[in-house]
């Protein structure tokens, strides 16, 4: 019965543990995030608009890497002239803003 205490005792410890490690985590990324944001802004008021081609990403691999290359394909161009239909554009990294909503789609087919 103590044994049982004590082990949860430890696992209640190692979970608070965790969760301020977790807190500590999310406040670097939101501070990163600032800081990412930051930077955009003030590279879009010194650097011209980089024209991009969209037949660049054609075939993008579905994974982290293809991900990032996306993001890094429409970093500081003209993305905004690609909006797939959408209403409202928000400059030229119109794309690169909407960057969690991306999505990357791997089909195959039975013959191969």
């Amino acid at each position: 019965s103590e044994q049982l205490l004590k082990k949860s005792y430890q696992a209640l410890n190692q979970l608070k543990t965790l969760g301020l490690a977790l807190k500590q985590d999310t406040h670097e990324l939101i501070h990163l995030s600032c800081l990412s944001a930051f930077f955009e802004a003030v590279c879009r008021k010194v650097l011209p608009v980089r024209q991009i081609d969209p037949m660049g990403l054609q075939f993008v691999e579905a994974s982290r890497r293809g991900y990032l290359r996306i993001l890094n394909f429409y970093a500081l161009s003209d993305a905004s002239s690609y909006c797939f239909g959408a209403l409202h554009y928000e400059g030229a990294n119109w794309l690169t803003r909407n960057g969690r909503n991306i999505a990357i789609l791997e089909v195959k087919s039975n013959a191969g």
